[in-house]
């Protein structure tokens, strides 16, 4: 057999090896060693299958791009909670390679494109015999109060009447002109009628009050001065007590009153009180069972139901306190119009860039929330005169964008300047191709990433519009009920130029300095 020229159907002996540089096996006499047949028909096969392989794939490829089919739609169900019906779907294209996106129409400026689906918030129709309507229905300040199983019918329809309330330490005192009557309310969401009627004496007196504190007088002070009972609830009053004009309505079950903003409502133009800029605001759904939920006139928010009464934490009211009705038949869709005229609440602090802020038109906004068992609903209606989206992802801030903060844990760590794994930061905005909402969150950061979100937003010339579903999972919430309270903020990112950049920060809550400090949130309270 002859080594170097074999016969092509010969096995070729494995030759001694010597000792090279390096190692290995070497020919002797070659510097170098030939190649096995074996090896080299392996090699063949090898090459001839690659080839194989590379065209079937892009032949694949090239199938797929002409002619591949969406993904299947993802469904997100919003609804009250088991075991009441679902009252709605949420349906959107889950995009390849994201976390969890739901794309969503929104409208942009100049011709309206394709929607890519329909989202809607609708009841799903009670298998039950309706009950009968009511010949009046709430009012529209009524409304974020107001419950058909718990207050009845409306016996009145709205109206505007003189009032007086005072704060106290744990609770606080209202007189209304329309009925005549004097009521107190604690903290602990009970509230009664006073039956002590003050007729000019001298208020009696309890002693010097406390630093800071002060007695009442008038009336307020002869029930509180005469009735053990109410001092012990009340505790001393935190400031004198004021007029101002409420709104209120009466119901089969009980009462709303609302402090009013306008000028006057009195025939002889007594001063509202309610109308300057130190007023703090008045909210009261009272049930005749002797409990009440709202908003007192301090730092303190209470929620109530019939059946139950809960305390609940609050940040310090000039923060903000925010209220979200239990929502009904809306329409995720960016028209807003289904949503009640007095219950906005203003984006209007301008807490960065205060230089490259123009005035209201360039950035403000105002906002409304409702809540159902599934999430956080969310409208916003804000105006920018020049409409600059960030980037996807996590540089959207860098543009016109919305920032939600929220504090799941507000009672746990209500006085913790320093954000931690129940303190969320998260982005909603208009993505640059103008037709989808994105979403983003930041906080906490074991967990950052793009997040779930259900709705639809509208451009316009003056500004853009947002409604959208942010479903409680995704704030680290497993379940809510009305009284339920957190720490909640709302701020809008501006941006005018054509550089990605955060120009300017305008808050809902004017503490607002920071991302990551939930003390300078305000209060996002679940009406019952």
């Amino acid at each position: 057999m002859n080594y170097d020229d074999p016969d092509d159907f010969d096995l070729i002996p494995r030759r001694q090896a010597t000792n090279a540089p390096g190692g290995g096996d070497r020919l002797p006499n070659e510097e170098t060693p030939r190649t096995s047949r074996n090896w080299g028909w392996l090699i063949t096969l090898a090459v001839v299958a690659f080839l194989f392989f590379s065209v079937g794939a892009a032949i694949v490829t090239l199938r797929d791009r002409l002619g591949q089919q969406p993904t299947p739609a993802a469904t997100l169900q919003v609804g009250f909670g088991t075991p009441t019906p679902v009252i709605g779907v949420i349906t959107g294209t889950v995009t390849p390679g994201a976390i969890a996106s739901i794309t969503t129409t929104v409208t942009p400026r100049g011709p309206t494109p394709t929607p890519r689906q329909t989202i809607t918030v609708t009841p799903t129709p009670s298998p039950t015999t309706p009950p009968t309507p009511c010949a009046l229905q709430p009012a529209g300040f009524a409304a974020p109060g107001y419950s058909r199983e718990l207050f009845g019918c409306a016996l009145t329809g709205g109206q505007t009447v003189w009032a007086a309330w005072e704060p106290f330490e744990r609770g606080s005192m209202l007189w209304r002109s329309d009925s005549n009557r004097s009521y107190f309310f604690t903290l602990g969401g009970q509230w009664q009628v006073i039956d002590a009627s003050w007729n000019g004496d001298p208020v009696p007196s309890r002693g010097a009050p406390p630093p800071n504190l002060v007695q009442p007088d008038r009336g307020f002070g002869w029930a509180w001065g005469t009735d053990d009972a109410i001092f012990q609830a009340l505790g001393w009053a935190t400031d004198s007590e004021k007029g101002f004009c409420a709104d209120v309505q009466e119901f089969e079950q009980g009462y709303i009153l609302q402090s009013s903003s306008v000028d006057s409502c009195t025939a002889d133009g007594l001063y509202n009180n309610a109308a300057s800029g130190d007023w703090r605001p008045v909210f009261v759904a009272a049930h005749n069972s002797g409990v009440w939920s709202g908003a007192l006139g301090g730092s303190t928010v209470v929620a109530a139901a019939p059946t139950r009464t809960v305390t609940v934490a609050a940040r310090p009211e000039a923060n903000g306190i925010f209220r979200a009705a239990p929502a009904g038949a809306l329409q995720l869709d960016g028209d807003l119009g289904d949503w009640p005229d007095a219950n906005w609440n203003a984006i209007a602090t301008v807490v960065e860039g205060g230089g490259k802020h123009k005035g209201a038109d360039d950035a403000s906004g105002r906002f409304q929330l409702a809540w159902t068992n599934d999430g956080l609903v969310l409208a916003v209606q804000l105006r920018d005169d020049a409409f600059r989206p960030g980037p996807p992802g996590t540089d959207m801030w860098q543009g016109d964008a919305l920032e939600l903060q929220l504090d799941a844990q507000l009672v746990a760590d209500s006085t913790d300047p320093n954000a931690s794994s129940d303190d969320f930061q998260i982005g909603i905005g208009i993505s640059g191709d103008g037709r989808t909402l994105q979403s983003y969150r930041w906080l906490p950061l074991a967990i950052e990433g793009v997040i779930p979100l259900g709705g639809a937003g509208v451009t316009s010339e003056s500004g853009y519009t947002i409604e959208a579903l942010l479903p409680w999972s995704v704030l680290g919430i497993a379940a809510v009920q009305g009284g339920d309270s957190y720490g909640f903020n709302l701020s809008m990112s501006d941006n005018d130029g054509n550089k990605a950049r955060q120009e300017s920060v305008v808050s809902a809550s004017p503490a607002r300095t920071t991302y990551d400090n939930p003390t300078e949130w305000g209060t996002l309270v679940l009406l019952p």
